[in-house]
């Protein structure tokens, strides 16, 4: 689910794999990655982890699939 606002992405976002589970979840602001991002394995375990303020990230994590 992506909100779109004047034709700018906007909002909370979720990405799916074509099996329905969850790949990734985040924020936009003004059609740029803003706050805090999850990546997720086809497991459903957490592969990535990170928080962009403006143009800089802030942190970066990265998780092994079998966690």
């Amino acid at each position: 689910m992506i909100t779109v606002k004047d034709g700018v992405m906007e909002g909370e976002f979720y990405h799916y794999y074509p099996d329905g589970k969850l790949r990734e979840k985040g924020t936009n602001r003004n059609g740029r990655y803003y706050g805090y991002h999850t990546l997720y394995w086809k497991n459903g375990n957490i592969k990535q982890k990170f928080f962009i303020n403006r143009d800089k990230s802030g942190y970066n994590y990265e998780y092994y699939e079998n966690g």
